[in-house]
């Protein structure tokens, strides 16, 4: 996959650019950051919490690709879609992609339904976007970020389609490969 054919997939700039998330009960309670500067380097101060303590911060995410997932358990097509991650997961096993899965729901809740940090999975708990200049946002949204901090691709909404476990797969493979090569591949 070239690099002109990586700039022909979807982006959501405005979303990316303008959600702030607010961290309810972390480290950081009632506090608003924006999570594409926490990724780039911009923000060197907040951190995220996943339901295992793994402290997530720039540091912990500098260098590698992240897939970003806002999702709640209530949300059919957000939980249709979780397992994808997971696939995501387990087809890169090294420490150069991390997903973080943001959920709106508590952690005691997420652990109900037995979802917790797996692997290169960081569920974190108690997390509220807020959407600012107007960007239209909804659930599920995915974004994939380079080592670099930029937004590569973004999902707003569900695909629709029989098999959102493989579809969420054959979409973000591809994409992820192509970063692994540039960046991680001699």
């Amino acid at each position: 996959m070239s690099q002109e054919n990586m700039s022909k997939y979807g982006k959501h700039p405005a979303i990316w650019e303008n959600t702030f998330i607010e961290v309810a009960g972390t480290l950081n309670p009632g506090s608003y950051f924006n999570i594409s500067e926490l990724i780039s380097g911009k923000d060197q101060h907040s951190t995220l919490v996943s339901t295992d303590g793994i402290l997530i911060d720039h540091a912990f995410l500098k260098g590698k690709i992240v897939i970003i997932d806002f999702w709640y358990i209530r949300c059919q097509p957000c939980m249709r879609e979780l397992p994808g991650l997971h696939e995501i997961a387990k087809l890169y096993p090294d420490n150069d992609v991390v997903i973080l899965s943001l959920s709106r729901d508590d952690e005691e809740s997420i652990q109900e339904y037995g979802l917790d940090t797996t692997d290169n999975v960081h569920m974190i708990p108690n997390i509220h976007p807020l959407v600012i200049d107007g960007a239209d946002f909804r659930y599920p949204f995915k974004a994939l970020v380079g080592p670099e901090g930029q937004l590569i691709y973004s999902l707003l909404g569900a695909k629709k389609t029989n098999t959102p476990i493989a579809t969420l797969v054959s979409d973000f493979s591809p994409k992820i490969d192509f970063l692994r090569q540039r960046y991680f591949m001699p």
